[in-house]
């Protein structure tokens, strides 16, 4: 019998806070197999994994960083539905049965829950996710990525993580999920806590300068300069306005198009609704070929 689950942990000198990780594997109600995939570490990381009760499957050596160590899990995970969680997170009780469950009765390509963010000090904030679909190419990961598990099948369709980015591979992982038409489902309990103190998390204009570059990637005419105009607008961080005169600049692009009807719908002034012309079935269904011909990476 298979896995239920596969989690994949990237490590690197990470004694400290592995046991944590590893113990929260534990006790989920579903059968687990645990990949540790360590960077070579310096300390006791790979002493701590090997020894454990859960009796993960360890690989050491050099890597070039956190996603090349993922895409090694990837290529060794068996289990049905395959995640991520970082060496100084932890799976919340009774997570990976919650989401079994749904699993089992939505049969999507991805499943996730919400995300409980863990300060440096301690304070715990639960993360404010965004809807999974078109409207998501226009701004980040829609949740938390140590939050998600694909199946099998899917991520053999999406492929590998993007070497060539340093901190947002995952974004744009899901984006090309979105893109294949890789169907997801969500439940609003958290199923991890997130620690803040990782690279990704702290280093604030690396991580957005990456962004838009990831969100550019997704079309074929924005540059990343108006890439930040539309995460801005998506996330309210700015008026919609600038958003919406930039995507009348380019009515060719229908991905563009698609992604900007789902992600303003329902907020837009009914003026600029009006303004938008409406897809069509024929237009639909050119969407889902574009989509589904998007080569893995842009």
């Amino acid at each position: 019998m298979p896995f239920d689950f596969s989690i994949i942990i990237p490590t690197y000198n990470s004694e400290k806070t592995l046991e944590a990780a590893l113990s929260s594997c534990l006790n989920q109600g579903v059968s687990v197999e645990v990949v540790v995939v360590d960077g070579n570490s310096h300390d006791s990381t790979v002493e701590i994994a090997s020894s454990h009760a859960i009796e993960p499957f360890v690989v050491s050596e050099p890597d070039k960083g956190i996603y090349d160590a993922i895409n090694k899990g990837l290529r060794l995970a068996t289990g049905r539905l395959i995640g991520v969680l970082g060496s100084d997170d932890e799976l919340e009780p009774s997570a990976l049965i919650k989401l079994k469950n749904l699993h089992d009765r939505t049969r999507t390509d991805i499943v996730f829950g919400s995300a409980n963010m863990v300060s440096q000090a301690g304070d715990v904030e639960l993360r404010k996710d965004e809807a999974y679909g078109p409207g998501a190419l226009l701004s980040g990961i829609p949740f938390c990525h140590n939050a998600m598990f694909a199946t099998q099948s899917c991520v053999q369709r999406v492929g590998e993580y993007d070497n060539s980015l340093m901190i947002c591979a995952d974004a744009a992982w899901v984006h090309r999920a979105i893109r294949l038409g890789c169907t997801a489902s969500g439940i609003p309990d958290p199923v991890v806590r997130f620690s803040l103190g990782g690279v990704s998390s702290v280093s604030a204009a690396e991580i957005m300068s990456e962004t838009y570059r990831v969100i550019a990637a997704n079309f074929s005419s924005i540059t990343p300069a108006e890439a930040k105009v539309f995460i801005e607008a998506v996330r309210r961080w700015r008026a919609v306005e600038p958003a919406l005169e930039i995507a009348g600049r380019y009515p060719q692009d229908l991905v563009l198009q698609e992604a900007v009807a789902h992600a303003f719908k329902g907020v837009l002034p009914a003026a600029a609704r009006a303004e938008r012309p409406a897809l069509t079935m024929r237009v639909a269904a050119r969407l889902r070929r574009l989509f589904q011909s998007k080569s893995p990476f842009l």
